[in-house]
Protein backbone atom coordinates (compact mmCIF):
# COMPACT_ATOMS: atom_id res chain seq x y z
CA UNK A 1 0.00 0.00 0.00
CA UNK A 2 0.98 3.58 -0.64
CA UNK A 3 2.47 5.53 2.68
CA UNK A 4 -0.39 8.24 2.54
CA UNK A 5 -2.99 5.25 2.89
CA UNK A 6 -4.19 3.98 5.94
CA UNK A 7 -6.30 1.06 7.36
CA UNK A 8 -9.59 1.16 9.59
CA UNK A 9 -10.22 -1.79 10.66
CA UNK A 10 -13.80 -2.44 12.40
CA UNK A 11 -13.15 -5.62 14.15
CA UNK A 12 -15.30 -7.89 16.40
CA UNK A 13 -13.76 -11.29 18.36
CA UNK A 14 -11.68 -14.46 17.33
CA UNK A 15 -8.12 -13.91 15.69
CA UNK A 16 -9.14 -12.07 12.14
CA UNK A 17 -8.64 -8.99 13.31
CA UNK A 18 -5.69 -9.52 15.37
CA UNK A 19 -4.12 -10.87 12.25
CA UNK A 20 -4.04 -8.09 10.16
CA UNK A 21 -3.11 -5.81 12.97
CA UNK A 22 0.18 -7.66 12.98
CA UNK A 23 -0.17 -7.69 8.98
CA UNK A 24 -0.31 -3.90 9.27
CA UNK A 25 2.83 -3.82 12.00
CA UNK A 26 5.28 -6.14 10.06
CA UNK A 27 4.55 -4.39 7.01
CA UNK A 28 4.58 -0.82 8.36
CA UNK A 29 1.19 -0.06 7.28
CA UNK A 30 -0.53 2.49 9.73
CA UNK A 31 -3.86 1.57 11.35
CA UNK A 32 -6.39 1.95 13.91
CA UNK A 33 -9.10 -0.07 15.35
CA UNK A 34 -12.62 0.48 16.08
CA UNK A 35 -14.20 -2.19 18.59
CA UNK A 36 -17.94 -2.37 20.06
CA UNK A 37 -19.03 -2.26 23.45
CA UNK A 38 -20.42 -5.15 24.90
CA UNK A 39 -19.15 -7.01 22.04
CA UNK A 40 -16.32 -9.62 21.53
CA UNK A 41 -13.15 -8.41 21.01
CA UNK A 42 -10.12 -9.14 19.52
CA UNK A 43 -7.96 -11.80 21.10
CA UNK A 44 -4.79 -9.72 20.90
CA UNK A 45 -6.22 -6.27 21.19
CA UNK A 46 -4.39 -5.63 23.97
CA UNK A 47 -1.20 -5.53 22.52
CA UNK A 48 -1.94 -2.47 19.98
CA UNK A 49 -4.81 -0.90 22.19
CA UNK A 50 -3.04 2.43 21.44
CA UNK A 51 -3.85 2.16 17.92
CA UNK A 52 -7.90 1.65 19.03
CA UNK A 53 -10.83 2.88 19.93
CA UNK A 54 -13.91 1.31 21.74
CA UNK A 55 -17.91 2.57 20.70
CA UNK A 56 -21.51 1.65 21.23
CA UNK A 57 -22.55 -0.26 18.21
CA UNK A 58 -25.00 1.74 16.94
CA UNK A 59 -22.75 5.06 16.46
CA UNK A 60 -22.37 4.58 13.12
CA UNK A 61 -21.42 8.36 12.91
CA UNK A 62 -18.60 7.76 15.63
CA UNK A 63 -17.06 5.46 13.73
CA UNK A 64 -17.36 7.64 10.39
CA UNK A 65 -16.15 10.61 12.45
CA UNK A 66 -13.15 8.70 14.20
CA UNK A 67 -11.71 7.05 11.58
CA UNK A 68 -11.59 10.37 9.46
CA UNK A 69 -9.92 12.45 12.85
CA UNK A 70 -7.30 9.18 12.51
CA UNK A 71 -6.98 9.93 8.67
CA UNK A 72 -8.13 6.52 7.57
CA UNK A 73 -8.55 6.01 3.85
CA UNK A 74 -9.54 2.46 3.62
CA UNK A 75 -11.63 0.06 5.97
CA UNK A 76 -11.59 -3.50 6.84
CA UNK A 77 -14.64 -5.31 8.36
CA UNK A 78 -13.03 -8.50 10.38
CA UNK A 79 -14.03 -10.63 13.26
CA UNK A 80 -17.58 -12.03 14.64
CA UNK A 81 -20.35 -10.14 16.67
CA UNK A 82 -23.43 -11.25 18.42
CA UNK A 83 -26.00 -10.17 17.01
CA UNK A 84 -27.80 -7.76 18.73
CA UNK A 85 -31.84 -6.87 19.22
CA UNK A 86 -32.81 -4.00 17.31
CA UNK A 87 -34.59 -2.85 20.19
CA UNK A 88 -31.31 -2.91 22.29
CA UNK A 89 -29.21 -0.88 19.69
CA UNK A 90 -28.44 3.06 20.33
CA UNK A 91 -29.06 4.34 16.85
CA UNK A 92 -27.63 7.80 16.39
CA UNK A 93 -28.82 9.64 12.98
CA UNK A 94 -27.10 7.86 10.26
CA UNK A 95 -27.56 5.09 11.84
CA UNK A 96 -31.27 5.10 12.08
CA UNK A 97 -30.95 6.24 7.98
CA UNK A 98 -29.14 2.68 7.09
CA UNK A 99 -31.68 0.45 9.18
CA UNK A 100 -34.00 2.16 7.66
CA UNK A 101 -32.22 1.22 4.13
CA UNK A 102 -32.33 -2.27 4.66
CA UNK A 103 -35.59 -3.78 3.66
CA UNK A 104 -34.72 -7.49 5.29
CA UNK A 105 -32.39 -7.57 8.06
CA UNK A 106 -30.09 -10.20 6.88
CA UNK A 107 -26.69 -9.96 7.10
CA UNK A 108 -25.61 -9.69 3.62
CA UNK A 109 -28.22 -6.80 2.74
CA UNK A 110 -26.95 -5.17 6.25
CA UNK A 111 -23.15 -5.35 5.35
CA UNK A 112 -23.61 -4.41 1.58
CA UNK A 113 -25.90 -1.36 2.85
CA UNK A 114 -22.38 -0.45 5.03
CA UNK A 115 -20.33 -1.01 2.65
CA UNK A 116 -22.19 1.23 0.53
CA UNK A 117 -22.37 3.93 3.19
CA UNK A 118 -18.78 3.91 4.14
CA UNK A 119 -17.57 4.40 0.84
CA UNK A 120 -20.21 7.37 0.14
CA UNK A 121 -18.30 8.89 2.97
CA UNK A 122 -15.05 8.34 0.96
CA UNK A 123 -13.44 5.62 2.17
CA UNK A 124 -12.30 2.50 0.18
CA UNK A 125 -14.02 -0.92 1.82
CA UNK A 126 -11.64 -3.36 0.82
CA UNK A 127 -11.59 -7.28 2.04
CA UNK A 128 -9.16 -8.74 4.39
CA UNK A 129 -8.02 -11.32 1.65
CA UNK A 130 -6.82 -8.14 -0.36
CA UNK A 131 -5.08 -7.23 2.65
CA UNK A 132 -3.47 -10.35 3.48
CA UNK A 133 -3.78 -12.78 0.34
CA UNK A 134 -2.07 -15.57 1.93
CA UNK A 135 -4.68 -16.42 4.36
CA UNK A 136 -7.33 -17.34 1.40
CA UNK A 137 -7.97 -20.67 0.95
CA UNK A 138 -6.44 -22.52 -1.81
CA UNK A 139 -7.60 -25.44 -3.90
CA UNK A 140 -6.62 -28.75 -3.03
CA UNK A 141 -6.04 -31.54 -0.26
CA UNK A 142 -4.36 -29.51 2.64
CA UNK A 143 -3.85 -32.14 5.23
CA UNK A 144 -2.75 -35.60 5.62
CA UNK A 145 -5.95 -37.33 5.55
CA UNK A 146 -7.78 -38.11 2.23
CA UNK A 147 -11.70 -37.88 1.42
CA UNK A 148 -13.04 -41.32 0.47
CA UNK A 149 -15.72 -41.33 -3.00
CA UNK A 150 -18.56 -41.57 -0.28
CA UNK A 151 -17.21 -38.53 0.82
CA UNK A 152 -16.68 -36.00 -2.26
CA UNK A 153 -20.15 -37.13 -2.80
CA UNK A 154 -21.51 -35.49 0.32
CA UNK A 155 -19.43 -32.87 -0.52
CA UNK A 156 -20.90 -32.27 -3.47
CA UNK A 157 -24.53 -32.76 -2.00
CA UNK A 158 -23.56 -30.08 0.91
CA UNK A 159 -22.52 -27.52 -1.60
CA UNK A 160 -25.61 -28.25 -3.95
CA UNK A 161 -27.99 -27.42 -1.15
CA UNK A 162 -25.91 -24.41 -0.10
CA UNK A 163 -26.31 -22.90 -3.46
CA UNK A 164 -30.18 -23.34 -3.08
CA UNK A 165 -30.64 -21.98 -0.08
CA UNK A 166 -27.90 -19.37 -0.69
CA UNK A 167 -30.69 -16.50 -2.11
CA UNK A 168 -32.51 -16.77 1.77
CA UNK A 169 -29.52 -15.69 3.51
CA UNK A 170 -29.54 -18.31 5.58
CA UNK A 171 -26.18 -19.35 6.55
CA UNK A 172 -22.63 -20.41 4.82
CA UNK A 173 -22.37 -23.69 6.22
CA UNK A 174 -23.44 -27.31 6.08
CA UNK A 175 -23.10 -30.55 7.74
CA UNK A 176 -23.20 -33.97 5.36
CA UNK A 177 -23.40 -37.65 6.69
CA UNK A 178 -24.08 -40.51 4.38
CA UNK A 179 -25.90 -38.72 2.14
CA UNK A 180 -28.17 -36.96 4.79
CA UNK A 181 -28.32 -32.90 5.28
CA UNK A 182 -27.91 -33.23 9.12
CA UNK A 183 -28.29 -29.23 9.67
CA UNK A 184 -27.94 -26.17 8.17
CA UNK A 185 -25.92 -22.99 9.87
CA UNK A 186 -28.28 -20.40 11.13
CA UNK A 187 -28.05 -17.21 13.44
CA UNK A 188 -26.38 -19.66 15.74
CA UNK A 189 -22.96 -19.71 14.07
CA UNK A 190 -20.50 -22.34 12.82
CA UNK A 191 -19.87 -23.92 15.84
CA UNK A 192 -23.34 -24.24 17.61
CA UNK A 193 -24.33 -25.83 14.23
CA UNK A 194 -21.33 -28.64 14.81
CA UNK A 195 -22.59 -29.08 18.52
CA UNK A 196 -26.23 -29.32 16.70
CA UNK A 197 -25.42 -31.81 14.53
CA UNK A 198 -22.97 -33.93 16.78
CA UNK A 199 -26.28 -34.59 19.26
CA UNK A 200 -28.49 -35.68 15.52
CA UNK A 201 -26.46 -38.50 14.53
CA UNK A 202 -27.64 -40.45 17.27
CA UNK A 203 -25.96 -42.16 20.09
CA UNK A 204 -22.83 -43.11 19.67
CA UNK A 205 -22.63 -42.62 16.06
CA UNK A 206 -19.91 -40.36 14.56
CA UNK A 207 -18.46 -39.08 11.28
CA UNK A 208 -20.46 -35.70 9.24
CA UNK A 209 -18.49 -33.38 7.22
CA UNK A 210 -18.79 -29.52 7.51
CA UNK A 211 -18.99 -27.89 4.18
CA UNK A 212 -18.80 -23.80 3.78
CA UNK A 213 -19.48 -21.77 0.79
CA UNK A 214 -19.70 -17.81 0.04
CA UNK A 215 -23.43 -17.27 -0.80
CA UNK A 216 -24.84 -16.71 -4.30
CA UNK A 217 -24.06 -12.68 -4.34
CA UNK A 218 -22.37 -12.54 -1.55
CA UNK A 219 -19.89 -9.16 -0.93
CA UNK A 220 -16.96 -10.86 -0.52
CA UNK A 221 -15.52 -7.15 0.99
CA UNK A 222 -17.41 -7.59 3.97
CA UNK A 223 -17.99 -11.35 4.59
CA UNK A 224 -16.46 -14.30 3.40
CA UNK A 225 -16.70 -18.04 5.00
CA UNK A 226 -14.26 -18.53 7.62
CA UNK A 227 -12.61 -21.14 9.41
CA UNK A 228 -9.42 -21.82 11.77
CA UNK A 229 -8.52 -23.62 14.72
CA UNK A 230 -11.27 -24.05 16.98
CA UNK A 231 -13.53 -24.94 13.75
CA UNK A 232 -10.88 -27.84 13.63
CA UNK A 233 -10.91 -28.22 17.22
CA UNK A 234 -14.37 -28.48 18.04
CA UNK A 235 -14.99 -30.70 14.82
CA UNK A 236 -11.92 -32.63 16.28
CA UNK A 237 -13.51 -32.94 19.77
CA UNK A 238 -16.73 -34.03 18.30
CA UNK A 239 -15.43 -37.20 16.16
CA UNK A 240 -16.37 -35.37 12.53
CA UNK A 241 -14.83 -36.76 9.40
CA UNK A 242 -13.68 -33.34 7.98
CA UNK A 243 -13.82 -30.18 6.82
CA UNK A 244 -14.12 -28.73 2.79
CA UNK A 245 -14.23 -25.52 2.22
CA UNK A 246 -15.15 -23.09 -1.58
CA UNK A 247 -11.60 -22.39 -2.28
CA UNK A 248 -10.92 -18.56 -3.58
CA UNK A 249 -13.74 -17.69 -1.50
CA UNK A 250 -13.16 -18.38 1.74
CA UNK A 251 -10.38 -17.67 4.48
CA UNK A 252 -8.36 -19.83 6.28
CA UNK A 253 -7.38 -18.02 9.47
CA UNK A 254 -3.96 -19.79 11.39
CA UNK A 255 -3.59 -22.56 8.82
CA UNK A 256 -0.96 -24.33 10.42
CA UNK A 257 -1.81 -25.02 13.82
CA UNK A 258 -5.34 -25.93 12.18
CA UNK A 259 -3.46 -28.83 10.49
CA UNK A 260 -1.84 -29.83 12.84
CA UNK A 261 -4.94 -30.34 15.07
CA UNK A 262 -6.55 -32.19 11.71
CA UNK A 263 -3.76 -34.68 11.17
CA UNK A 264 -3.78 -35.56 14.91
CA UNK A 265 -7.19 -36.76 15.02
CA UNK A 266 -7.51 -38.02 10.86
CA UNK A 267 -9.91 -35.07 10.25
CA UNK A 268 -9.12 -34.06 6.39
CA UNK A 269 -9.43 -30.62 5.27
CA UNK A 270 -9.50 -29.47 1.37
CA UNK A 271 -10.45 -26.30 -0.33
CA UNK A 272 -12.60 -27.25 -3.41
CA UNK A 273 -14.23 -25.61 -6.15
CA UNK A 274 -17.86 -25.16 -6.89
CA UNK A 275 -18.25 -29.75 -7.66
CA UNK A 276 -16.69 -30.57 -4.44
CA UNK A 277 -13.37 -31.74 -6.29
CA UNK A 278 -10.29 -30.65 -4.90
CA UNK A 279 -8.06 -32.00 -7.02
Amino acid sequence: MQATQKIGIIAGGGTLPDLLANHCQKEGIPFYVVVFKGQPKPEGLDSYHIHSTELALGQVGKVVDTFKEKQVTHVVMAGNLEKPSLFDLRLDMPGLKLINQVRRKHDDEILSTICTFLEKEGFVVMGAHELAPEIIMPKGLLGKVKPSEAQLSDIAIGLEALEHISALDIGQSIIVKDGVVLGVEAVEGTTKLIERCATLRGGKNKGGILIKAAKKGQNLKVDMPTIGDQTLERLAELKFDGLAVLSGKSLFIGQEESLKIANKNGLFVCGVDENGQYA
